[in-house]
């Protein structure tokens, strides 16, 4: 589970756009936002080693 995972260009761009949108809202708290993009990254994560979604 230590090895490298790439992720191409689009996957994580689509991550910060997603994040950038999302921080744009004044209601939105950094923990909030932090924690979507761990999740946005582990979900690209497991899809790219096929463990999930």
């Amino acid at each position: 589970m230590n090895q490298p995972v790439n992720l191409n260009q689009e996957q994580f761009k689509q991550i910060l756009l997603n994040v950038y949108s999302k921080a744009d809202d004044d209601q939105v708290k950094l923990e909030d936002v932090m924690n979507e993009i761990r999740r946005d990254l582990l979900i690209a994560i497991s899809t790219e080693m096929g463990v999930g979604g």
